[in-house]
């Protein structure tokens, strides 16, 4: 009889020491779950901020190359030149770009949104007809635009380096040209309205490149009389 409740005893102090063990392992397992979803979370948000930050080198990239090109042209402007222009390394240009022609062809985008904007918008959003073509020939007409070509429109400083480039930036060029006369036509009035806003487009373009070769004044009489030849556009 003495025995079996010494049985007992031993056996409740076995199971106790069991359970207690099972539930040091349960938290154990517990907390290294926590801390793998806590290194997993922490992981994620630290790619996440990677890819925020290339995201902005590589805007930063096109912005300078966007200017450069324009300043002093695309051939003549290295890929050192443009990384060193945006605070970068030559050797992180390839994480971003496949070559040279990518990047011209980004470039091209970003200097056509300016123009767009500057063409279409700031102030000028509810012009039409002859109200429009006024305003934006003098705006693209101006002493700023001619003395400032690496803040300009693309056209008339790439146009002869995009003749000669390949087919993917020459397609993305002609493309950007083809929206931005169907937008301008768009503000015009009557007949053969995209055909008259690409005769408008290439007036100004033209204007500006011999204005860019002529002295400062002999450029503004230039400016001044297409910008009056320009409203005949306008209809």
């Amino acid at each position: 009889m003495h025995g079996a409740p010494d049985m007992s005893k031993s056996q409740h102090a076995a199971a106790s020491a069991s359970a207690a063990s099972a539930s040091a392992s349960s938290a154990s397992a517990s907390a290294s779950a926590s801390a793998s979803a806590s290194a997993s979370a922490s992981a994620a948000s630290a790619s996440a901020s990677d890819l925020s930050r290339k995201d902005q080198s590589h805007l930063r990239i096109v912005k300078a190359a966007s200017r450069l090109f324009r300043r002093h042209g695309q051939l003549a402007t290295g890929i050192d030149r443009v990384m060193s222009e945006a605070g970068l390394t030559h050797g992180g240009f390839y994480a971003h770009f496949r070559d040279k022609t990518v990047l011209f062809a980004e470039a091209l985008d970003d200097a056509f949104d300016e123009a767009e904007a500057n063409l279409l918008f700031r102030g000028l959003d509810a012009l039409r007809g002859k109200a429009y073509v006024a305003a934006a020939s003098k705006r693209y007409l101006a002493a700023s635009h001619r003395n400032r070509p690496a803040e300009g429109c693309a056209i008339p400083t790439l146009g002869a380096e995009v003749a000669r480039a390949p087919v993917n930036v020459r397609r993305r060029f002609t493309h950007r040209v083809e929206k931005i006369t169907g937008q301008i036509a768009e503000r015009l009035d009557g007949p053969d309205a995209e055909l008259r806003a690409l005769n408008l487009l290439s007036l100004w373009v033209g204007t500006l490149i011999v204005g860019r070769n002529l002295p400062e004044k002999r450029a503004q009489q230039l400016f001044d009389y297409t910008q009056k030849s320009a409203e005949r556009l306008a209809r």
